[in-house]
């Protein structure tokens, strides 16, 4: 199976027959392992390396007498110290590295490729199992049940490319998927039966079903859910990654691909081009485009919450959330009953925890309402009082409350086209509002102190018209 094996070359040290050509290809393969370990970093507008994190698959874990918890497993990448802050999945526990043994004997440190125990000071024996895999703090293991492969080596005899199930090896992993074939591309699907620990650029190979015949040689080169209109574009970058893949290969893909990528480095720094607003760094003329459609979304008064921006801009709301705060900063939007609006003004983000955790409790309710005898944050009556006094939320009467954005919009629901000295039963209310019996008369008699209607019998008349 023609590149699913090493290169083999034939040699005579007596004759001195391909010694040269064995000599290169050594060179090579171990040039190729130095490359594939290696991350390049920008500083300052200097291009310098550094070694991989850590990155090791684990196969046995026990218990010695006195020492605790013990991991053995090859070190694919990287180095571990004794001291260092490390990560297991699945778990996604943290521990801290006691002690070190590689080839019988105890190190300070060890550096892949090596067979290395490891003693772990926070993890349990029954929390880690073959297959898992330690890092450091800083890399992250994404958990999913799918993700997008590159080709790179095929058995000679596997012509036909259809849906199949497969044996994967990945690690000290060895389990079931189906494998389904992206068209025009050397890229592929897999779904596994539950979810695994998936690392970018991380190496596997796809054995036959029920057999022992090697089949795909590949590369993870995407892991998060793939939205339809992103298809197309997100398969042509894959497909256009580097062949040797390092984790700046899968952040210049991102940045082409989505104008973004999120970083764990406590100390990045953006090369030339792209601004870093932790915990993103973004690619400028992205970063630009951006603002100019959330200035687009929010003019003539408009305002919107973050989830409808991120849906409207195809954007993840986290990476949404940061942008609105970096221009709340400049004093460009304030957020108020819970969305984004332009220009100066009071921020309820600005407000004390206990005052937020109020507001989000009564937004979850939503025509609900919230009752005092529901009120679960310490302090929160107190909160109640302030935050009706500032406006951001409104007392129906003396036990309801209501957020004032959702107050505004039930006004406008029963005013609508309705002009002053109109008349409105309480019936109409109802409908209108979709509130029962029990909120709609509150509903009214807070209209009534506001102003917008004056109660005469069973009707209510309409005082002003509704002003956007």
């Amino acid at each position: 199976m023609t590149g699913l094996l090493p290169e083999i070359v034939s040699v005579s040290a007596l004759k001195n027959d391909n010694i040269p050509a064995l000599r290169s290809l050594l060179i090579e393969t171990v040039k190729t392992n130095i490359c594939r370990k290696q991350t390049l970093v920008s500083n300052q507008g200097n291009t310098e390396v550094k070694p991989a994190e850590p990155l090791m698959y684990i196969d046995r874990a026990f218990v010695v007498n006195g020492i605790g918890t013990v991991l053995t497993g090859t070190l694919a990448q990287g180095a571990l110290s004794v001291g260092d802050k490390v990560r297991c999945y699945p778990a996604n526990i943290l521990g801290t590295v006691r002690s070190l043994q590689a080839y019988h004997q105890q190190h300070q440190s060890v550096s892949a490729t090596c067979r290395v125990a490891v003693n772990v000071k926070g993890i349990s024996r029954k929390d880690v199992g073959r297959g898992h895999v330690l890092t450091s703090t800083h890399m992250t293991a994404s958990m999913r049940d799918m993700c997008i492969v590159r080709l790179n080596k095929t058995a000679d005899n596997l012509k036909q490319r259809k849906q199949r199930h497969v044996e994967v090896a990945m690690g000290t992993w060895h389990g079931a998927a189906r494998l389904s074939y992206i068209p025009n591309t050397k890229l592929a699907r897999l779904v596994f039966d539950k979810p695994l620990p998936l690392i970018f650029g991380q190496r596997l190979a796809m054995i036959q079903k029920g057999g022992c015949g090697l089949q795909h040689g590949a590369e993870i080169v995407w892991f998060e859910p793939v939205m339809g209109y992103q298809k197309r574009r997100l398969y042509q970058a894959l497909d256009n990654l580097p062949e040797y893949l390092k984790p700046e290969s899968q952040r210049e893909m991102l940045l082409a691909l989505q104008g973004y990528f999120e970083t764990t480095e406590a100390d990045f720094t953006p090369a030339v081009a792209q601004t870093y607003i932790a915990p993103y760094c973004f690619d400028n003329q992205w970063l630009v485009e951006t603002y100019q459609q959330i200035d687009a979304l929010l003019a003539a008064g408009i305002s919107m919450a973050s989830a409808e921006i991120a849906t409207r801009l195809r954007v993840n709301e986290a990476v949404i959330d940061t942008l609105m705060q970096q221009l709340k900063q400049q004093e460009k939007v304030h957020i108020s009953y819970g969305k984004w609006c332009l220009g100066q003004g009071d921020n309820e983000d600005d407000l004390p925890a206990v005052a937020q955790e109020i507001l989000q409790q009564i937004r979850r309710f939503g025509k609900a309402g919230l009752e005092l005898n529901k009120v679960t944050v310490a302090g929160g009556k107190k909160w109640l009082r302030q935050l009706s006094h500032q406006k951001y939320i409104t007392a129906l009467d003396d036990t309801i409350y209501f957020d004032m954005g959702l107050y505004l919009d039930l006004v406008k629901a029963v005013i609508a086209d309705h002009q002053p000295h109109d008349r409105i039963s309480m019936g109409d209310i109802k409908d209108r509002t979709e509130l029962s019996r029990k909120y709609s008369i509150p509903l009214a008699n807070r209209m009534e102190k506001d102003g917008w209607v004056r109660r005469d019998g069973d009707e209510r008349i309409i005082l002003k018209a509704w002003s956007a």
